[in-house]
Formats: C-alpha cells, sequence, structure tokens
C-alpha cells in the first residue's frame, strides 16, 4: 500500500514539474554580440542611431546594417573622400563601396587595433535635416574617438558628411552614399579609413 501510495506521488510531481515547463523547449537566444541592439529604422535619424550604437559595441554587423547592400537595394553604398584630404588615396577609394566598408569597420573595432577597454565612440550633430522624401540627404558633422593603438594615428577625428539615404527591399532606411569633408585643423574619417586601409 505504501509502495502504490509513493508510485502515485512520484508520478504527481512529476506531472507538476512537466506542466510548469521545467523541461519544455525554449525560444533560441541572440548568438553572442549585441546585434539586438538595432533598432528596424522607421527615418533617416535612427540609422544615425544605430550607428551611434554599434560604436558603442564594437559590433560590425550592427554597423554594417545601416548601408545599402547589393541584392537589398536598388543602390548599393558609396564613400565618396575628401578628395583635398592629405591622405587621399585614390588607389584606396576608387570603388569604396559595401564590402570595402566592412573590411575597414571590421579593421577598426579589431581587439588588435582597439583594445576592448578603450573609448570607441561617434556622434552626430545635424546641420540639415530636411524632411523624408525618396532620397533624403543629411548634412552631419561628426565627431569620432577611438583610442586605438597606433601611435602614428590621432585618437579624435571629425568632419562633415553629407549623407543620403534610402529604402532597402525590408523598407528600413539605409545610407546609400556618404560624402566626407575635412574641417580645417581637424583630422577626418578619410584619413582614418585611408590609414587603416593601407
Amino acid at each position: 500500500m505504501r509502495m502504490k501510495v509513493l508510485i502515485s506521488m512520484m508520478i504527481l510531481a512529476g506531472g507538476i514539474i512537466s506542466s510548469c515547463g521545467m523541461f519544455g523547449t525554449r525560444e533560441p537566444e541572440n548568438p553572442s554580440g549585441f546585434s539586438s541592439l538595432w533598432n528596424p529604422p522607421a527615418n533617416p535619424a535612427g540609422v544615425l542611431t544605430n550607428i551611434v550604437d554599434a560604436f558603442q559595441v564594437r559590433d560590425g554587423v550592427l554597423y554594417m546594417k545601416s548601408f545599402a547592400q547589393p541584392g537589398y537595394s536598388d543602390s548599393t553604398f558609396r564613400f565618396q573622400p575628401d578628395i583635398s584630404s592629405p591622405s587621399y588615396d585614390p588607389t584606396v577609394f576608387s570603388d569604396w563601396g559595401f564590402d570595402a566598408e566592412q573590411a575597414f569597420i571590421l579593421m577598426l573595432f579589431s581587439p588588435d587595433f582597439l583594445p576592448d577597454d578603450s573609448i570607441c565612440a561617434i556622434e552626430f550633430i545635424a546641420e540639415s535635416e530636411p524632411p523624408e522624401l525618396t532620397f533624403p540627404i543629411y548634412r552631419e558633422q561628426y565627431i569620432l574617438e577611438i583610442h586605438h593603438t597606433n601611435s602614428n594615428l590621432p585618437t579624435e577625428f571629425s568632419g562633415r558628411a553629407n549623407i543620403q539615404f534610402g529604402l532597402n527591399s525590408n523598407l528600413d532606411w539605409v545610407i546609400i552614399s556618404w560624402t566626407d569633408e575635412s574641417i580645417s585643423g581637424s583630422h577626418s574619417l578619410t584619413e582614418l579609413k585611408s590609414a587603416i586601409s593601407n
């Protein structure tokens, strides 16, 4: 009799535990990294916010979601360097598109160039943000601070960017083109890209 009661109690306990979902399947978790910070941008300003977040967490995948890529947009991303920059190199920038941008950001965020405990931040200051049209162009001042391991490079870069936006096949806003401009007395993004890509 006691054995029957004990068996019944064990079956009941097992049923309660399994009904609580203790052994049920779970939703898969995101892979390591911070790409879950990416928010589908409902407007061009949201794209810039995602870039700021990508720099904060040094996530190249998150960063590249902000650029028009082949097969997902009518246009693919193009970077137009500041040709007046002392670092301008036509062999580096002759065809700077999505793949070159991806290679650049992965090198920039690599621990060998940018130690995990170092500063890595970008800020955008609006100069002109027109109403959303088919291909709006924002004029932004940017300030990039990165405490890297290359003693031959400065740690702060700034300039102006004329950024053209469009929609990709998911109807997310993305950057179609970025035209870089130097500010007198500062080091531009053109200089940084040239240094890292050579």
